[in-house]
């Protein structure tokens, strides 16, 4: 293999080194207010000497002789601080100190009780000298107004704010009989936000209460009111109980990201907390933040290429580990067509079922592998690579007996022609290789987080974080996993399933990687669009969220529910893996290198605990 250094190639690496640096830098303006913002990673001590960990964005006008008012975000279950940004940027700008809670074991904190996390940010943020402690807001997304529930409770002569998004837990009407809940004596200010097309009220409303109209029902009540008009206000800022629901039209899972929630937020905030802002509701820069993330994603992506490129092309010790193409023996016509059905149709119908079963039957793993989401995907796509592997070698077994010309190493993309054995040299080295490139990247990320305080996120369904030590050390298990799915996916992708030879090999590596990340997106994606497209056109969803509820209830739609980030994590791995094997004729190096990128990038999403 040709391993004389290219300017050309040396250029490209440049051009990603100044794509890292010029969206980190967008990224950083837009979420900075221009400078004006002071953002923060803060990592405490919390109970039993653990570590909690949150954001903290500081607009410019709080100080100690001027004091803002502070609101104290917390996220929906198996999300970390970052996943609020998009409210922050807005709250921040029109002048509140906003701190944003990691989950307990999500993002950067430690497992610990639901109240342990909610006295740690609470206790902290009330302590900075430049927070009115008497204007204080807790807001919360999803499975994150527990987090206001246990504040209100904790810190109910402190808290005079409420905003609920999605799942109005903090209403009095307790629906679940866990006796969790605000005292009726206690008067605050609440908004509260639900989607039109929300699944879980949905099944709430049909199966525990019986009741369709159950948010209407809950806030009237909450309200005190026989009628609630949706966007009327109740209520005066002045006495402290000024209330208002608003409905968006969106899911569950997009509800935070919702335009009309955020434009309902910073017109409560303004009217209960008002800090002398010009900022209209409708003055807001989260969508410039959202390209910003996208970009940076994007950056990222192309200098893992350009990365593992460079070292392959200019580094002796890695060009040797590469290989020349072998003789196309891909599939043609209806075979191919009859490939591609059957790559699709597997991990379709096995989707919910694997994730379903790993999710509520494997406590044992428990010690090793603490997040059921992340487990239940990560084993469903180890099932799925059985099968498939099982498939290859039943094909290899009855083209043998039948005669036929046996698939050799190189035609699986193992080794070169003519090699008969696994050469572990080139192994190891494209592991090493693989190792540089993704210690390069997150040294990147961890940099940009600890100056910036920020990192690369879109639309609520991808991160790409920091990496510390002790989410290494916990990712191991799935990182093993990850690896072996992704090494028979290259085999199938690659070699197995190989579009005809192009004149043009660009035209024909397109074709090729377009292809495969059709494949790879396209069984969970059309699940995810059959579920919530249905869902949000109709507000009644195909597959239950829950079965035998009566006896508390599973999951009967397995993992799909935290599943919005993977067609994009998996289309872009899919599609980075099959252009390093085109470009060096070596499986593994694709396989190590995007098997790490989407096991971290999946882990700061689902490292979360159920029983926490």
């Amino acid at each position: 293999m040709n391993t004389k250094t290219s300017k050309g190639k040396i250029s490209t690496m440049w051009i990603a080194v100044i794509g890292l640096i010029l969206t980190a830098f967008l990224t950083w303006l837009v979420a900075s207010d221009f400078g004006n913002v002071k953002i923060m990673r803060c990592t405490i001590p919390a109970e039993n000497g653990k570590d909690f960990s949150y954001t903290a964005w500081i607009p410019k006008n709080a100080t100690n002789e001027n004091k803002a008012p502070l609101v104290v975000n917390f996220p929906g279950r198996s999300s970390m601080a970052h996943q609020h940004d998009y409210w922050v940027i807005e709250m921040a700008r029109r002048g509140y100190v906003v701190v944003n809670a990691d989950w307990a074991a999500n993002g950067e904190s430690e497992i610990m009780s639901n109240g342990g996390y909610v006295k740690a940010i609470m206790d902290s943020a009330l302590n900075y000298p430049f927070v009115d402690t008497e204007n204080v807001t807790v807001a919360g997304c999803s499975a994150g107004n527990n987090g206001v529930i246990t504040a209100g409770m904790m810190y109910p002569t402190v808290i005079d704010t409420y905003i609920v998004d999605v799942w109005p837990m903090v209403s009095v009407m307790d629906v679940w009989g866990s006796g969790a809940g605000l005292s009726k004596d206690l008067v605050f200010n609440e908004l509260v936000v639900q989607a039109s097309s929300d699944q879980y009220v949905e099944f709430i409303a049909n199966v525990y209460a019986n009741d369709p109209q159950l948010v209407q029902h809950m806030v009237m009540a909450d309200f005190g009111v026989p009628e609630v008009v949706d966007g009327e206000y109740y209520g005066s800022a002045e006495e402290g109980n000024l209330k208002r629901l608003v409905t968006t039209s969106s899911l569950h899972q997009s509800a935070a990201i919702d335009k009309g929630t955020i434009v309902a937020i910073v017109e409560f905030l303004e009217k209960v907390a008002p800090t002398g802002h010009n900022l209209p509701s409708d003055n807001l820069t989260f969508g410039w933040l959202m390209v910003c993330h996208l970009l940076g994603y994007f950056a990222v992506i192309f200098f893992v290429i350009a990365m593992a490129l460079t070292l392959f092309r200019n580094v002796p010790y890695f060009g040797y580990i590469g290989n020349e193409l072998p003789v196309n023996k891909g599939l043609r016509g209806k075979k191919l067509v009859t490939n591609c059905i059957i790559t699709f149709l597997i991990p379709f119908i096995l989707f919910i079922p694997a994730t379903w079963f790993v999710y509520n039957y494997t406590e044992f793993t428990n010690s090793f592998m603490q997040s059921r989401n992340l487990r239940g995907i990560v084993g469903w796509l180890l099932i799925v690579a059985i099968i498939n592997a099982i498939i290859m070698i039943a094909k290899a077994q009855y083209a043998k007996k039948k005669g036929q010309t046996p698939m050799s190493l190189a035609d699986y993309g193992l080794a070169g022609e003519g090699e008969t054995r696994l050469p572990w040299r080139k192994v190891w080295r494209a592991l090493l290789l693989s190792l540089i490139t993704i210690a390069a990247t997150y040294a990147w990320l961890s940099f940009v987080e600890r100056t910036t305080g920020l990192n690369y996120q879109f639309w609520n369904i991808f991160v790409m974080s920091e990496a510390t030590p002790k989410r290494l050390l916990a990712s191991i298990p799935y990182c093993i996993i990850l690896i072996l799915a992704m090494f028979v996916s290259n085999i199938g992708m690659n070699t197995t399933r190989r579009l005809p030879d192009d004149s043009e090999h660009r035209l024909a590596t397109f074709k090729q990687i377009v292809l495969n990340i059709a494949l790879a997106i396209g069984p969970i994606l059309t699940l995810l669009l059959i579920q919530y497209g249905i869902g949000y056109v109709t507000c009644s969803y195909p597959f239950p969220q829950f079965q035998n509820p009566g006896a508390g209830g599973e999951i009967s739609t397995g993992c799909l529910d935290f599943a919005f980030s993977f067609p994009l994590i998996m289309g872009f791995t899919s599609g980075m893996s099959t252009y390093l094997y085109k470009k060096t004729g070596n499986i593994w190096i694709g396989t190590f290198t995007s098997g790490t990128v989407k096991y971290y990038a999946q882990i700061h999403l689902q490292f979360w605990q159920n029983s926490v």
